[in-house]
């Protein structure tokens, strides 16, 4: 990887969840005066694509006071509380706290006043949280901050049980770290296996720890270099697979894969071509074997490429498809409601909330605007 491992701005982005089709939350953080996030959501009783809560280009507030200008970005999660009961949670730095709220299947927040959180055991956190995304039934929450250890800057999480309340922080041990956001992937959809990316303070090095539920320990950081300029982004399409994604010191996108059968990393690729992104990337698995990844061009265009693990290709085998040309305020982030679909969010120029849609890896829609966000 080539290049100087500056850091840069992830970029201001939405944050979106679904428990499963028809089921759709977006969540878009603003950088005015009051640093709020607002929701529009498709229900699980929808009755059309567009069936969007609140209606026309309306959002609803959620909640203020967060750190977007340190911390541009939310967690969401979403598990099955009960057999009836489907749960959606929301995490963010509180202006260097973590808090929380949540909502059910009957979409009202726990805490329904805008200013109104839950705190969780209340450290001192750095950056945007992240979350470990499992599979819906799996009925455990872990969100993870950085905050100050023993060596510097550190990964910390917090977990819940059914059985339990939320744990004190708890330290995934290792080196100082850079202030970019980590990446957690559950390979099997369960708790049996964590595997976190952070970035090294002294190199810019991409770090790789994992997890499992048989020591309950972490394990030592492995380095596995590069020059990273972004939180980076690692996804999971089928156990003992992780695929990750950066932005190199050179402006490009660079992938890292690992399969478990025969426990090697791959090399660094470049397979952004000649362009050149800014911002964080994003990538998502709709299917056991394909991976859609997504950014945001130099130009301000959302870009797109796709991997099939069955033909080992990437469409296009150099560079991107342009799903939106250079309008783009922010980094798109996408999420799937079931095999094959995905969904893909960005903010414009004019503030409004941008929505398109794939199937298979194919534009099956076309941009539209979905919300006006209240940036200013």
């Amino acid at each position: 990887m080539t290049g100087t491992p500056t850091t840069v701005s992830p970029g201001l982005a939405p944050t979106a969840v679904s428990w499963g089709y028809p089921h759709l939350e977006i969540f878009a953080l603003t950088n005015n005066d009051t640093y709020s996030v607002y929701r529009k959501y498709r229900d699980t009783n929808a009755t059309s694509e567009k069936d969007f809560t609140p209606g026309g280009t309306d959002m609803e507030l959620v909640g203020g006071g967060i750190d977007s200008a340190s911390a541009p970005g939310v967690a969401v999660s979403r598990h099955v509380l009960d057999a009836d009961t489907n749960r959606t949670e929301l995490h963010i730095n509180g202006k260097g706290s973590p808090y929380r709220k949540f909502h059910d299947a009957g979409q009202i927040w726990d805490n329904p006043g805008p200013n109104i959180w839950d705190l969780l055991p209340d450290i001192y956190v750095v950056g945007a949280p992240a979350v470990a995304q499992y599979a819906l039934a799996t009925n455990v929450v872990k969100a993870f901050f950085l905050h100050t250890g023993d060596n510097g800057l550190a990964a910390y999480y917090f977990q819940w049980h059914p059985e339990d309340d939320w744990s004190n922080e708890i330290q995934v041990p290792g080196p100082d770290l850079q202030p970019l956001t980590p990446s957690v992937v559950a390979w099997n959809g369960n708790d049996t296996r964590l595997d976190i990316f952070a970035v090294a303070r002294a190199n810019s090095h991409l770090l790789h720890a994992s997890w499992d539920s048989e020591t309950a320990k972490w394990t030592d950081y492995e380095d596995l270099h590069g020059f990273v300029t972004v939180p980076p982004v690692a996804v999971s399409r089928s156990s003992g697979v992780i695929d990750v994604f950066v932005r190199g010191g050179d402006a490009g996108l660079w992938h890292l894969s690992y399969d478990d059968k025969n426990t090697t990393w791959s090399d660094w690729t470049r397979i952004s071509g000649d362009t050149k992104i800014q911002g964080q990337p994003d990538a998502v698995s709709s299917t056991s074997d394909s991976i859609d990844v997504f950014a945001w061009g130099e130009d301000g265009s959302m870009l797109h490429k796709s991997y099939d693990s069955s033909s080992k290709t990437w469409t296009p085998e150099n560079g991107f498809e342009v799903l939106i040309d250079g309008i783009l305020s922010g980094p798109p982030k996408s999420v799937s409601d079931g095999p094959g679909n995905v969904h893909v969010f960005a903010y414009n120029n004019k503030n409004e909330l941008l929505w398109k849609t794939l199937r298979n890896s194919v534009e099956s829609s076309d941009a539209i605007t979905l919300a006006d966000v209240p940036m200013v």
